[in-house]
């Protein structure tokens, strides 16, 4: 090989250094790079074998024997597999058998090595460890001599799965290891299967995660077998389901191995994760819809308490009548005499006095007589009967102080009579009535007994100047009435902030001009 040279400023220097690494550089091309050992987990599928009686029925006696033949599965004849032969024999939830059944692949036996009412899984093994598929179909196996059955295991050795019933494509399988030592092999086999799947786990791992690619409609099972060589007992058949699978399916989901303790606490902190946020979800959701309906509780109650109380200020609910009311003149129910009290005592006879009508409302009683009037006018007139119902039982001196009769009231003479006075409704009268009464009661009784002693006499007699002054009586001309044609076209209110221009008070009720009268007399 030619020196490799570095020329610089016109000499050609020779480098050895640069030499040798060329040199290595050429032998690291020159010599193969050692092949990268990977876990092959699929066997090959070397040949095929049938049942030499070529049989049609799925049923096997109990340790009956069976001839094989082995054939080639292609076109080549020799491609028949690497003698000596063995038949493995998967039952579901039981040790798998493992038999030697010959050396010649036209001359091999197989004696059925499980008990009656097994549906067995078949497969066949050379001595590389090749397989010769699976058929299609389960045997099931009848009764028959047991002599050649095998001894039940001792240990629990063996593999459970967390399905066991339908394996959905792609869905994951959980094969958990018990028992025997490690490393642990799972052999997966399928009916109809070209081969079984071997899987060897690393040490401290007992937990394989499969994911299912095998094909549809297909009975699978799987076994294991520890660092001994020794099998433990099977998981059962699952029915695999879904769509067929090809290079695509299940995308980036691959087998994986790993530590079933691990794998159990990763569950186990899922699982209360999962329940721990179901209960926050639940808890949110029953204070919202508790929250919500406490809302719209408190809406509601808002609304009808506005309502009431509207109701109640414009009087809507009924419980009062509140309304401004016009004045109306109400029917006259009867009438009693009415004394001219108002008239000044020298322009008015007692002799020239004619009855005037005074029409009481429910509950009102009529004035009592005063100046102008005769002593015989001041007779008690009873309440009616409706103001001794609404008002405070009484107490009299005698039985008889509230007997007396009832007589005409006097007025001077005039051109027309008077007109009949209509009461002003005012819910409150009728009470304060009954409260003035309550309180005059014994002393109007004792003054109307001491007038009706005294000669007949002009009222305004009866009276000091000073008191009749005081009073300021004056006569009442025809056109002028207790409610004058003004007054009964107004609205007449309980209160002056009524809200109207026009508001003319009611006169107090406790005016006792009676006991006035009497005063007057006694003092003259």
């Amino acid at each position: 090989m030619a020196s490799f040279f570095l020329t610089a400023g016109g000499r050609t220097v020779c480098s050895a250094l640069v030499r040798d690494i060329f040199l290595l550089f050429v032998l690291f091309l020159l010599i193969p790079a050692p092949s990268r050992a990977s876990p092959n987990v699929n066997v090959k599928h070397a040949f095929q074998w049938k049942f030499s009686d070529n049989r049609v029925s799925t049923s096997i006696q109990q340790c009956s024997k069976a001839g094989i033949l082995v054939q080639s599965s292609t076109n080549d004849t020799t491609a028949i597999g690497t003698p000596p032969y063995y038949m493995i024999a998967f039952e579901p939830g039981a040790v798998p058998t493992t038999s030697f059944i010959g050396n010649d692949p036209n001359n091999l036996t197989w004696q059925v090595d499980h008990k009656a009412g097994a549906k067995l899984l078949l497969s066949i093994a050379d001595a590389d460890g090749n397989a010769g598929g699976s058929p299609p179909q389960l045997y099931t196996v009848t009764s028959g001599d047991s002599s050649c059955l095998p001894s039940p295991p001792t240990s629990n050795f063996g593999v459970t799965a967390n399905v066991t019933d339908t394996l959905q494509t792609c869905q994951p399988w959980g094969l958990t290891i018990r028992g025997g030592a490690e490393p642990y092999t799972i052999t997966l086999a399928q009916t109809t299967s070209p081969l079984v799947t071997n899987v060897t786990l690393g040490m401290q791992e007992d937990l394989l995660t499969f994911v299912n690619r095998a094909d549809p409609n297909q009975f699978l099972i799987a076994s294991v077998s520890d660092a001994n060589g020794q099998f433990g007992t099977s998981t059962v058949y699952v029915r695999t389901q879904g769509p067929t699978v090809d290079a695509k399916s299940c995308g980036a989901l691959v087998t994986t191995s790993g530590n079933a303790t691990q794998a159990l606490e990763q569950q186990q902190s899922a699982t209360i994760a999962s329940a721990a946020h179901k209960r926050e979800v639940t808890i949110v959701a029953v204070v919202l819809t508790i929250g919500l309906l406490l809302l719209i509780g408190a809406t509601v109650a808002f609304i009808m308490y506005r309502r009431r109380r509207r109701a109640i200020i414009t009087g809507e609910d009924g419980s009062q009548d509140t309304a401004p009311r016009a004045f109306q003149r109400l029917p006259s129910t009867g009438s009693v005499s009415l004394p001219s009290q108002l008239d000044p005592p020298q322009t008015k006879s007692i002799n020239s006095l004619q009855a005037i009508t005074f029409a009481p409302g429910p509950g009102v009683w009529p004035p009592t007589a005063t100046a102008g009037t005769s002593l015989d006018a001041f007779s008690p007139i009873n309440p009616p009967a409706a103001v001794l119902r609404d008002s405070t039982p009484l107490s009299y001196d005698s039985p008889d102080a509230l007997a007396f009769p009832a007589r005409p009231f006097a007025r001077a003479n005039s051109t027309s009579p008077r007109p009949s006075m209509n009461r002003v409704p005012n819910p409150s009268w009728t009470s304060k009535v009954a409260e003035a009464n309550a309180r005059s009661t014994r002393t109007n009784m004792r003054r109307a007994a001491t007038a009706t002693a005294l000669p007949s006499s002009p009222a305004s007699q009866l009276l000091p100047p000073s008191r009749s002054r005081s009073l300021g009586y004056r006569s009442l001309t025809p056109s002028e009435s207790y409610v004058d044609g003004d007054a009964a076209s107004a609205i007449v209110f309980q209160h002056q902030d009524g809200g109207l221009p026009v508001v003319r008070e009611l006169p107090p009720p406790y005016v006792d001009r009676s006991t006035d009268v009497g005063e007057g007399s006694s003092g003259s």
